[in-house]
């Protein structure tokens, strides 16, 4: 179980520049071939101050948009290093439609070894 544990570790400190969320209003299933968002509308956002932070082997990242930002349906997201950047996963959740309020986002990702 310790080479696991190790492989597990590095995988999840590789994660550590992974600083930015991607929003879109994509509803297409989620693949292990996609690379980034798949809706026409799309926003970036930088992590807030103190994200992501890792403890164990879950990253946990936080993001705060803007009232005027993103203001469409929030059906997908990703945890990439940039704009649009290498993304680490992307999901198929829908949050709900942003109209022109503040929205604050809070994302765990956790890597298990079965």
């Amino acid at each position: 179980m310790g080479l696991l544990n190790t492989y597990r570790d590095w995988i999840v400190s590789q994660m550590s520049g992974f600083d930015y969320v991607g929003l879109g209003d994509g509803t297409t299933a989620e693949d292990q071939t996609q690379t980034g968002l798949q809706g026409s509308n799309t926003h970036y956002e930088q992590a807030d101050s103190g994200y992501p932070s890792i403890s164990g082997n879950t990253l946990t990242t936080r993001i705060t948009v803007a009232s005027a930002d993103a203001q469409f349906a929030w059906e997908e997201v990703v945890i990439c290093d940039g704009t649009p950047g290498q993304v680490a996963n992307r999901d198929v959740i829908p949050f709900g439609t942003k109209g022109n309020v503040e929205w604050e986002l809070e994302l765990e990702f956790t890597l298990e070894l079965a």
